[in-house]
């Protein structure tokens, strides 16, 4: 009722008596048109946003401190704030902390852990479901390949392979070298048994470094895998350190 009714002021608009109206009408508009293009609310409030990779480091404890203390990220059930005493509710403090760094990794691996584990899209007190925190993150910096990483893995998670694979791929051209990136990536390929590319990106993975074998050993199950002789690689970027603790391959639990 309240969209339809902006609606038709928005196609009156021109109605209105005085510039200034008008202006505030127009504004109202395309704020209600933003809000519906994709489906998601705008996830912001009035502090930030702020780009996490060169935010300060008093942004980020401001943040940090308040809602994205130890007992958030380990998503612990009837945790209580460290200063304030009141029993956290995780998804609460995630969408506090992702509205002030919509690029937060840990965080929104947090949230896709959280989701995971309480079976839901929209775990309890968050504003949207998931994939719009995602989503919020691509649309501020949509450099950042660190967010498409997750964002695939998420959608791996949830058997949305050929999404995975379109962020992963774009994560790929964002940062090649990246190891973890070559992972996920080759683990999206093998879901869609397409090995040739599989195979590939699982080289590149195990050549920068990447430590954990279920890619390699589904590509064995496969009959896909083939050796190669080891050689160096010149100016190899290591697997992504941010998240501090690795983003957790999605299909490394059932592989």
């Amino acid at each position: 009722m309240k969209r339809n009714r902006l609606a038709r002021i928005c196609t009156h608009r021109n109605r209105a008596s005085g510039l200034a109206v008008a202006a505030l009408l127009a504004l109202a508009c395309t704020a209600s048109h933003a809000e519906e293009s994709n489906g998601c609310p705008i996830l912001r409030h009035g502090y930030g946003p702020f780009d996490y990779r060169v935010a300060s480091t008093d942004q980020k404890s401001l943040v940090e401190g308040a809602h994205f203390f130890p007992g958030v990220e380990n998503l612990r059930r009837g945790a209580h704030h460290p200063n304030r005493g009141y029993v956290v509710l995780p998804g609460n403090e995630l969408d506090y902390t992702l509205r002030a760094f919509p690029n937060h990794p840990r965080a929104l691996l947090a949230l896709s852990r959280l989701a995971q584990r309480d079976h839901t899209e929209r775990p309890e007190g968050t504003k949207a479901p998931v994939e719009c925190y995602f989503r919020s993150a691509i649309d501020f910096r949509p450099d950042d390949a660190t967010v498409r990483v997750l964002f695939g893995t998420h959608l791996l998670r949830t058997n949305r392979t050929k999404e995975a694979l379109n962020q992963l791929e774009k994560a790929r051209d964002l940062a090649e070298d990246d190891a973890t990136t070559q992972y996920n990536l080759g683990i999206a390929y093998a879901d869609l048994k397409r090995y040739p590319e599989a195979l590939d990106a699982a080289r590149k993975a195990y050549a920068r470094g990447f430590p954990l074998p279920g890619l390699r050993d589904r590509l064995k199950r496969a009959g896909a895998w083939k050796e190669l002789p080891a050689a160096p690689l010149q100016s190899a970027t290591p697997a992504s350190p941010l998240p501090s603790e690795g983003i957790a391959p999605p299909n490394e639990e059932h592989s």
